[in-house]
């Protein structure tokens, strides 16, 4: 199985502290995790540092959608 975990925070937070917490805890399932976040991030770094699998893009300018 693998699985994508999306974070789009730039600073590190609980969310990112519960992440990498949970990833050591998959991969001894045999469950391959990449993170999906920005470019100079937080969680970005974390993953280089640590060697955990990591897909980065650049982060632009935030999207309004309006539902009516």
């Amino acid at each position: 199985m693998k699985i994508l975990h999306l974070s789009h925070a730039m600073i590190w937070g609980g969310n990112e502290q519960q992440l990498v917490d949970l990833i050591p805890a998959l991969e001894k399932q045999n469950i391959d995790n990449t993170v999906f976040c920005f470019e100079k991030s937080a969680i970005k770094d974390y993953c280089s540092k640590h060697k955990i699998n990591y897909i980065s893009i650049k982060k632009k300018r935030n999207l309004l959608i309006k539902i009516s």
